[in-house]
């Protein structure tokens, strides 16, 4: 009996602590700035960091808000993998400032988000290198998510869509 106990609880803890569940914390948020970002600085607003390569490198070990300077524009893909955002404070990702901020995937996905919940995108044009110029891809493409909301968000330059929704 001791043995199937011990097998059982090894099985359970194996199971739990290998399962990645990101889960936000409402008091971070990451400020990203071309102009005056460094991906050494923390992220926050008077020490933004610079690239989207960096703020999905810190995502993946502690989600937050992401505001990106408007006016300027981010090259990259910026992506989210089980992510969970509370309930009742989503994950914010979007501008600040005074305008919109762009991102610029290029010829991949602008932004791209899988298997995550409660995420808020708002305030931001996504821009692809155009459908003649090798985009194959989509603006925004969320897979397998929930509770997610897309609000006043531009799209241009992406073969497939502005906004791709699969199993959402």
């Amino acid at each position: 009996m001791k043995i199937h106990l011990t097998i059982f609880l090894v099985f359970v803890t194996v199971t739990f602590t290998s399962c990645k569940n990101y889960r936000q914390d409402p008091d971070i948020t990451y400020y990203v700035n071309y102009d005056s970002g460094n991906d050494k600085f923390p992220g926050t607003i008077d020490k933004p960091l610079l690239t989207i390569s960096e703020v999905n490198e810190r995502i993946l070990s502690k989600p937050g808000n992401i505001l990106f300077a408007g006016g300027q524009v981010f090259e990259g893909t910026l992506l989210l993998i089980d992510t969970q955002g509370v309930d009742s404070v989503p994950i914010l990702i979007g501008s600040y400032g005074e305008s919109r901020a762009v991102i610029n995937g290029g010829n991949n996905d602008a932004v791209r988000i899988e298997n995550s919940k409660n995420i808020r995108i708002n305030n931001l044009d996504l821009k692809g290198s155009g459908r003649k110029d090798g985009n194959a891809t989509n603006g925004l493409q969320l897979v397998n998510c929930a509770g997610c909301v897309v609000e006043d968000l531009r799209a241009e330059g992406f073969l497939k869509s502005g906004v791709d929704l699969y199993n959402c």
